[in-house]
């Protein structure tokens, strides 16, 4: 049975996009510029690793793009059958280049070799799980080079589960039968905007993403040291020096599955890794940074203060001390938060005192506002 979810981002998020996004002058780049000529050609990356099983259905959705393309499949030193599959598409269609690494090098390294590799206008890595939707790199070209201004462009992702990819694509076809796409059709955002509505967490599906090539080199490649909130940290790269452009489609449909990478990480892990997506922002944007970027960080302080609590509770005593060492380097001013106070007492006595502490609290709120309705 299948699973279909995805509304992305949220519609709260949507109406956030369009509030402010409805005149581009407003951002203070000027009118937009003269629309550029021709029809732009697509690089495009597919790293695999042990995908063997999903690569040549991933492949399918981007040779059926009906745009100039080449594309790039990279096994990452797989274990399974991916070395076969990959070469018998790679002969099949001359669009196609497969290498294979003679060791894992993971999957950052595999990014920015692809990025290396890229030529072209405009360049996207698709996961090997996941499918491009139908017409989306047409989409991506027509508004990319509609108004040269823009960096990146992401859209909506279409989450589906195991093999139920023919009937996502269904889904997608059944949403875009009515539709047009129209200058209307993609939101416009400025830094600020950008920053403010990835405040709580990155809300951007990566292989929904199109960016500009010629800026994607100079911007340079994914950071090794954040396997994790490495495009977190692009995104908003990408934001501090250039227009970025949401248009409300399908672009693509993730398929969910046991071994989907993001399923390995933690919410400490997540918190530790956005951290130094920060400070890397920090150090190599500084004086094109939003004032929002102030806000990314004190609310991630308040999210790693939140944490503790979690981490606290079971025992974990080390990672509750971690994530406060956190929140304070992330806005020190936290320190005479009440919130902060609370988590560093609660370490200081324990989770099994401190658990206590909670059961009489809640306990006494229950007698006082007699929360039964008993005389």
């Amino acid at each position: 049975m299948a699973n279909f979810s995805g509304l992305w981002p949220h519609a709260k998020l949507v109406r956030l996009v369009r509030l402010r996004s409805e005149k581009l002058e407003d951002f203070g780049h000027g009118p937009p510029l003269a629309e550029e000529s021709g029809d732009p050609t697509f690089a495009i990356v597919v790293p695999c690793y042990n995908y063997a099983r999903f690569l040549q259905a991933a492949v399918n959705s981007v040779l059926s793009q009906d745009v100039r393309l080449k594309l790039l499949i990279v096994d990452d030193h797989s274990s399974d059958e991916t070395e076969r599959v990959g070469r018998d598409i790679a002969e099949g269609d001359g669009r196609v280049v497969f290498i294979r690494h003679r060791e894992n090098k993971g999957h950052i390294h595999t990014y920015n070799e692809g990025i290396e590799w890229a030529e072209g206008e405009l360049f996207s890595i698709l996961s090997a799980d996941d499918l491009l939707a139908p017409g989306a790199l047409k989409r991506a070209a027509r508004f990319m080079m509609r108004d040269p201004r823009l960096g990146m462009m992401y859209g909506r992702a279409l989450y589906f589960d195991g093999d139920a990819s023919d009937e996502a694509i269904s889904t997608i076809n059944a949403s875009d039968q009515s539709k047009e796409d129209n200058e209307d059709d993609i939101c416009i955002l400025d830094a600020e905007t950008f920053y403010q509505m990835n405040i709580d967490a990155n809300i951007v599906q990566a292989c929904s993403v199109v960016t500009r090539t010629s800026l994607q080199k100079q911007l340079g490649g994914y950071c090794p040291e954040l396997p994790h909130a490495g495009d977190y940290e692009m995104w908003l790269r990408f934001a501090a020096h250039a227009l970025v452009g949401y248009v409300p489609r399908f672009q693509v449909a993730s398929r969910m599955h046991p071994r989907n990478m993001s399923k390995s990480y933690d919410l400490a892990n997540d918190i530790r890794q956005r951290l130094c997506a920060l400070d890397v922002l920090s150090k190599t944007c500084a004086d094109l940074l939003p004032d929002s970027y102030s806000a990314l960080r004190t609310r991630l302080a308040k999210q790693a203060l939140h944490a503790t609590w979690r981490s606290n509770a079971a025992g974990n005593l080390s990672e509750a001390r971690s994530l406060i060492a956190m929140a304070n380097q992330l806005d020190p001013t936290l320190r005479s938060n009440i919130i902060s106070m609370k988590c560093e007492i609660s370490h200081i006595i324990g989770p099994n005192i401190w658990n206590k502490v909670r059961e009489i609290k809640k306990y006494s709120s229950s007698k006082i506002f007699n929360t039964d309705n008993t005389p």
